[in-house]
């Protein structure tokens, strides 16, 4: 299984990059040691228009992490480029996406 790992250090939108075309599953990981944080997570069109919001205000508890299936933020990546925000001046996110190699 390939992995693509990144991490979010502030309050700015970030790009979420990854290394292939499609991937199976997203792990957003709270590392803050203390604090909830509240994340967003949308697909812009090539205008730079949020086009779509998979994750709008979502809280994840300190120490806590949220996991997404495929069919639960699957997109045209040639299309659309995926972002985050996270409300925690640290960023306090980690992300992994897997993908599952075809057999």
């Amino acid at each position: 299984m390939a992995f693509s790992f990144q991490k979010v250090v502030n309050t700015n939108e970030v790009e979420v990059l990854y290394s292939f075309n499609s991937f199976s599953s997203m792990i957003l990981v709270n590392t803050h040691a203390t604090a909830d944080v509240t994340i967003d997570l949308y697909l812009k069109n090539a205008g730079g228009q949020v086009v779509a919001n998979f994750l709008n205000n979502v809280k994840i508890p300190n120490g806590a992490s949220l996991k997404l299936e495929q069919d639960e933020f699957s997109f045209d990546n040639n299309l659309y480029d995926l972002f985050i925000d996270s409300d925690n001046a640290s960023g306090a996110i980690e992300i992994i996406l897997r993908k599952k190699y075809d057999k």
